[in-house]
Parts: structure tokens; C-alpha cells; sequence
């Protein structure tokens, strides 16, 4: 009668546990995600080229390249450039 229940006690705070786990996964912000070239060219209405001149810019941010091969950039990394272009 015990050992039932204590399955029954550990198998519902696995249950409540779970759920906790998943709401927060729900209402997490999103991580600050990785942008290839293109992506990075749709964000800012430009040719995938341009991307591709402004890496010679001393002042854009430096691409990860996490496979690599292909340069990344962090999408905040991005946008505190652009802010500062615009100042």
C-alpha cells in the first residue's frame, strides 16, 4: 500500500514538474539567433552583396562561423550596429 502510494506521489510531481518546465520553455524570450548572409540582407533591404562589402567595414560586426565554413551573425550584434550608423 506504501510503495503504491509513493509511485502515485512521484509520478504526479513528475507530471507537475514537467509542466513547469515546459511553461517556462514557453514564455522564455528568444535566444539571440544566428543570421547568414541573406537573412542578414533581407533585414536590412539590401543585395546579399552588400553584406558581403560590409564585412570589410572595420566597424561591422564580426561574423561567428559555428560550422565553419559560412559566417553568422548574432541578430543583436546587427542591430546595435545599425543603430550606431544612424546616429
Amino acid at each position: 500500500m506504501k510503495a503504491v502510494l509513493f509511485e502515485s506521489l512521484v509520478t504526479d510531481l513528475a507530471e507537475r514538474v514537467a509542466n513547469i518546465v515546459l511553461q517556462r520553455i514557453r514564455e522564455a524570450p528568444e535566444v539571440d539567433p544566428l543570421l547568414n548572409r541573406r537573412q542578414v540582407a533581407e533585414m536590412f533591404g539590401v543585395n546579399p552583396k552588400t553584406v558581403t562589402r560590409w564585412q570589410l567595414r572595420p566597424d561591422f560586426p564580426a561574423p561567428q562561423r559555428p560550422n565553419g565554413t559560412h559566417p553568422r551573425w548574432r541578430k543583436s550584434a546587427l542591430l546595435d550596429w545599425n543603430g550606431a550608423q544612424q546616429q
